[in-house]
């Protein structure tokens, strides 16, 4: 099995999208069937996917992105499990959410879909997969949750940043919801994630967002963020409807969507 995986490592970083999706699969349904040792995780497979996610982080738009993201992606799966069995020590997860950080300030391509051969980049719905996974888990404190919380206001800020329009806000809105759904994320919370990432101290530039493509692109990631977290949020029929969250979205789309909302 551990040959599998090796070639299934190397086949992370192809170019072409068909043996990139069977290697994820094979990774991450070895490590979700519970035959994967903790110890085998924590020290061998998690640096290995580290360094696939960190090669040519810091270049020029190229193919290493796929090989990055579909590692992140694993991550995600091995997270996951992380928070089902309780695989990990606290340093560990805490490692793994200082990585995630470290991703989102390093990452630049920011492609979805790039080509019929090459299939999907997505690293912003696939960090996103990352961080839902640690959302989720019961040993993520709240120092944890406010910094990951930051390390995404961040990302969603910088002007770099294109229009998401691969779908990429629902998998971040999946993420918020995991946490607002674990307790993690009050409404109070969520008002000043959002209400940071419209204000500006220097400029009211959510006013005037039709004046640049940065500012627009800014404004409407965060506007399809917002609607999508609510919209998840408000279909999940599985307990008890967070009321005073909805609440807190409902303003958010009234400031931003105005005139589609009576007075």
């Amino acid at each position: 099995m551990l040959e599998l995986i090796e070639e299934a490592l190397g086949n992370l970083t192809n170019t072409q999208s068909g043996p990139r999706e069977m290697a994820l699969d094979i990774i991450c349904d070895h490590v979700e069937s519970g035959e994967a040792e903790a110890d085998w995780l924590a020290q061998y497979l998690i640096p290995a996917l580290q360094e696939i996610a960190r090669a040519g982080i810091h270049d020029a738009q190229n193919d290493q992105v796929f090989g990055r993201t579909f590692a992140i992606e694993v991550l995600a799966c091995v997270m996951e499990q992380d928070s089902l069995e309780d695989l990990f020590t606290p340093d560990t997860r805490k490692a793994m959410v200082e990585f995630t950080l470290q991703y989102l300030k390093d990452e630049t391509d920011f492609r979805g879909y790039v080509s019929d051969e090459s299939g999907w980049a997505h690293s912003v719905a696939h960090v996103a997969d990352l961080t839902q996974a640690l959302f989720k888990h019961n040993d993520i404190d709240s120092a944890w949750v406010s910094a990951l919380l930051q390390g995404w206001q961040t990302f969603l800020k910088q002007s770099s940043l294109p229009f998401l329009m691969f779908d990429e806000d629902q998998r971040i809105a999946s993420a918020l919801k995991a946490a607002v759904k674990q307790g993690r994320l009050n409404a109070l919370n969520l008002a000043v994630f959002f209400d940071e990432l419209l204000d500006d101290e220097d400029d009211d530039w959510f006013h005037h967002a039709f004046r640049s493509r940065p500012a627009l692109n800014r404004f409407k990631n965060i506007q399809n963020l917002i609607r999508s977290l609510y919209l998840q949020l408000q279909l999940d029929v599985r307990g008890e409807q967070p009321l005073d969250v909805l609440t807190v979205l409902k303003g958010l789309l009234r400031k931003l969507d105005a005139g589609f909302y009576p007075a």
